[in-house]
Protein backbone atom coordinates (compact mmCIF):
# COMPACT_ATOMS: atom_id res chain seq x y z
CA UNK A 1 0.00 0.00 0.00
CA UNK A 2 1.22 3.48 -0.87
CA UNK A 3 0.55 6.29 1.58
CA UNK A 4 0.87 10.05 1.18
CA UNK A 5 2.76 11.73 4.01
CA UNK A 6 3.86 15.25 4.90
CA UNK A 7 6.74 16.22 7.18
CA UNK A 8 7.09 19.72 8.65
CA UNK A 9 10.65 21.02 8.45
CA UNK A 10 12.26 24.04 10.16
CA UNK A 11 8.92 25.79 10.69
CA UNK A 12 8.80 27.19 7.16
CA UNK A 13 8.96 24.16 4.90
CA UNK A 14 6.91 21.02 4.40
CA UNK A 15 8.01 17.95 2.45
CA UNK A 16 5.24 15.87 0.87
CA UNK A 17 6.06 12.32 -0.15
CA UNK A 18 4.75 8.89 -1.05
CA UNK A 19 5.77 5.93 1.13
CA UNK A 20 5.45 2.19 0.63
CA UNK A 21 6.96 -0.99 1.99
CA UNK A 22 7.70 -2.63 5.30
CA UNK A 23 8.74 -0.38 8.18
CA UNK A 24 11.88 -2.48 8.66
CA UNK A 25 12.65 -2.70 4.92
CA UNK A 26 15.82 -1.45 3.27
CA UNK A 27 15.30 2.31 2.80
CA UNK A 28 15.13 3.45 -0.82
CA UNK A 29 14.81 7.16 -1.64
CA UNK A 30 13.31 7.81 -5.09
CA UNK A 31 14.02 11.29 -6.44
CA UNK A 32 12.22 12.67 -9.45
CA UNK A 33 13.75 15.08 -11.93
CA UNK A 34 12.72 18.28 -13.68
CA UNK A 35 9.89 18.58 -14.59
CA UNK A 36 8.61 15.72 -12.48
CA UNK A 37 6.82 14.62 -9.33
CA UNK A 38 6.78 11.79 -6.84
CA UNK A 39 3.86 10.25 -8.77
CA UNK A 40 6.43 9.09 -11.33
CA UNK A 41 7.35 6.28 -8.92
CA UNK A 42 3.83 5.16 -7.93
CA UNK A 43 3.70 2.35 -10.51
CA UNK A 44 6.99 0.75 -9.43
CA UNK A 45 6.75 1.28 -5.65
CA UNK A 46 4.53 -1.78 -4.92
CA UNK A 47 6.99 -4.08 -6.66
CA UNK A 48 9.96 -2.58 -4.81
CA UNK A 49 8.03 -2.81 -1.53
CA UNK A 50 7.26 -6.49 -2.23
CA UNK A 51 11.02 -7.03 -2.60
CA UNK A 52 11.54 -5.68 0.93
CA UNK A 53 12.33 -2.02 0.24
CA UNK A 54 10.90 0.82 2.32
CA UNK A 55 10.29 3.36 -0.45
CA UNK A 56 10.24 7.12 0.03
CA UNK A 57 9.35 9.30 -2.98
CA UNK A 58 9.48 12.97 -1.96
CA UNK A 59 8.18 15.86 -4.02
CA UNK A 60 10.94 18.41 -4.50
CA UNK A 61 10.26 22.16 -4.04
CA UNK A 62 7.64 23.36 -6.51
CA UNK A 63 5.95 19.96 -6.88
CA UNK A 64 3.00 18.26 -5.19
CA UNK A 65 2.21 19.55 -1.71
CA UNK A 66 5.85 20.30 -0.80
CA UNK A 67 6.22 23.92 0.32
CA UNK A 68 9.18 26.13 1.11
CA UNK A 69 9.28 29.58 2.71
CA UNK A 70 7.87 32.41 0.60
CA UNK A 71 10.50 33.22 -2.02
CA UNK A 72 12.41 30.14 -0.86
CA UNK A 73 15.17 28.38 -2.77
CA UNK A 74 13.77 26.31 -5.65
CA UNK A 75 17.19 25.56 -7.15
CA UNK A 76 18.87 22.17 -7.27
CA UNK A 77 20.96 23.13 -4.23
CA UNK A 78 17.79 24.29 -2.44
CA UNK A 79 16.14 20.94 -3.16
CA UNK A 80 19.23 19.14 -1.84
CA UNK A 81 19.11 21.16 1.39
CA UNK A 82 15.42 20.36 1.83
CA UNK A 83 16.03 16.62 1.32
CA UNK A 84 18.95 16.81 3.78
CA UNK A 85 16.67 18.45 6.40
CA UNK A 86 14.10 15.71 5.90
CA UNK A 87 16.66 12.88 6.08
CA UNK A 88 18.02 14.31 9.32
CA UNK A 89 14.54 14.78 10.78
CA UNK A 90 13.54 11.16 10.15
CA UNK A 91 17.00 9.90 11.15
CA UNK A 92 17.75 8.19 7.84
CA UNK A 93 21.53 7.90 7.45
CA UNK A 94 22.03 4.83 5.23
CA UNK A 95 19.78 4.27 2.22
CA UNK A 96 19.69 3.32 -1.43
CA UNK A 97 19.12 6.22 -3.83
CA UNK A 98 17.41 6.26 -7.21
CA UNK A 99 17.14 9.51 -9.15
CA UNK A 100 15.30 10.09 -12.40
CA UNK A 101 13.59 12.66 -14.61
CA UNK A 102 9.82 12.39 -14.68
CA UNK A 103 6.39 13.85 -15.20
CA UNK A 104 5.13 17.37 -14.58
CA UNK A 105 3.27 17.81 -11.29
CA UNK A 106 3.77 21.38 -10.02
CA UNK A 107 2.42 22.63 -6.71
CA UNK A 108 1.01 25.79 -8.24
CA UNK A 109 1.67 28.37 -10.90
CA UNK A 110 3.63 30.82 -8.72
CA UNK A 111 5.76 28.10 -7.14
CA UNK A 112 6.50 26.56 -10.51
CA UNK A 113 7.45 29.93 -12.01
CA UNK A 114 9.90 30.54 -9.14
CA UNK A 115 11.25 27.02 -9.65
CA UNK A 116 11.80 27.59 -13.39
CA UNK A 117 13.44 30.96 -12.71
CA UNK A 118 15.94 29.29 -10.37
CA UNK A 119 17.05 26.72 -12.93
CA UNK A 120 20.21 26.93 -14.91
CA UNK A 121 22.96 24.41 -15.48
CA UNK A 122 25.52 26.29 -13.37
CA UNK A 123 24.85 24.17 -10.29
CA UNK A 124 24.86 20.95 -12.30
CA UNK A 125 28.16 21.85 -13.96
CA UNK A 126 29.60 22.83 -10.58
CA UNK A 127 29.04 19.41 -9.05
CA UNK A 128 29.61 17.24 -12.17
CA UNK A 129 33.34 16.67 -11.49
CA UNK A 130 32.47 15.37 -8.01
CA UNK A 131 30.60 12.43 -9.52
CA UNK A 132 33.92 10.71 -10.19
CA UNK A 133 34.47 10.62 -6.40
CA UNK A 134 31.41 8.43 -5.81
CA UNK A 135 32.88 5.13 -4.68
CA UNK A 136 29.62 3.18 -4.72
CA UNK A 137 28.06 0.76 -7.19
CA UNK A 138 25.85 2.60 -9.68
CA UNK A 139 23.44 1.63 -12.42
CA UNK A 140 22.33 3.87 -15.27
CA UNK A 141 18.95 2.78 -16.64
CA UNK A 142 18.36 4.77 -19.82
CA UNK A 143 15.83 4.76 -22.63
CA UNK A 144 17.31 3.85 -25.97
CA UNK A 145 14.80 6.15 -27.67
CA UNK A 146 14.90 9.16 -25.32
CA UNK A 147 14.77 12.14 -27.66
CA UNK A 148 14.96 14.70 -24.82
CA UNK A 149 18.09 13.26 -23.19
CA UNK A 150 19.57 10.93 -25.81
CA UNK A 151 21.98 8.26 -24.59
CA UNK A 152 24.56 9.26 -27.19
CA UNK A 153 24.65 12.88 -26.05
CA UNK A 154 23.66 12.91 -22.37
CA UNK A 155 23.89 9.35 -21.13
CA UNK A 156 27.43 8.76 -22.35
CA UNK A 157 28.56 12.01 -20.69
CA UNK A 158 27.10 10.88 -17.38
CA UNK A 159 28.60 7.42 -17.80
CA UNK A 160 32.03 9.00 -18.31
CA UNK A 161 31.68 11.00 -15.07
CA UNK A 162 30.81 8.01 -12.88
CA UNK A 163 33.42 5.41 -11.90
CA UNK A 164 32.47 2.12 -13.61
CA UNK A 165 28.67 2.34 -13.73
CA UNK A 166 26.65 -0.58 -15.01
CA UNK A 167 24.33 0.37 -17.88
CA UNK A 168 20.96 -0.97 -18.95
CA UNK A 169 19.35 0.51 -22.06
CA UNK A 170 15.60 -0.01 -22.32
CA UNK A 171 14.56 -0.52 -25.91
CA UNK A 172 11.41 0.97 -27.43
CA UNK A 173 10.89 3.46 -24.62
CA UNK A 174 11.11 7.22 -24.51
CA UNK A 175 12.09 9.65 -21.78
CA UNK A 176 9.58 8.30 -19.25
CA UNK A 177 10.62 4.65 -19.32
CA UNK A 178 9.59 4.21 -15.67
CA UNK A 179 6.02 4.85 -16.86
CA UNK A 180 6.29 3.30 -20.31
CA UNK A 181 8.08 0.07 -19.35
CA UNK A 182 7.73 -0.32 -15.57
CA UNK A 183 8.25 -4.10 -15.64
CA UNK A 184 11.42 -3.80 -17.75
CA UNK A 185 12.65 -1.01 -15.48
CA UNK A 186 11.91 -3.06 -12.36
CA UNK A 187 13.59 -6.15 -13.83
CA UNK A 188 16.73 -4.16 -14.66
CA UNK A 189 16.96 -2.62 -11.21
CA UNK A 190 16.18 -5.73 -9.18
CA UNK A 191 18.41 -8.02 -11.27
CA UNK A 192 21.30 -5.58 -10.81
CA UNK A 193 20.71 -5.41 -7.04
CA UNK A 194 20.81 -9.23 -6.80
CA UNK A 195 24.07 -9.53 -8.74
Amino acid sequence: MITSEQTELNGEARLALLEAGPEDGQPLVLLHGIPAGAELWRGIMPRLAAEGYRCFAPNLPGYGMTRVAPYGDYSIFGAARLIDLWLNKIGLKLFHLMARAGIYAPAGRAEFQRHLASLDNTQTMEIAPELSDIDLPSLLIWSANDRFQPWERVGLRLKALLPNPDVKLIEQAGHFHVLEKPDTFGDALLTWRRE
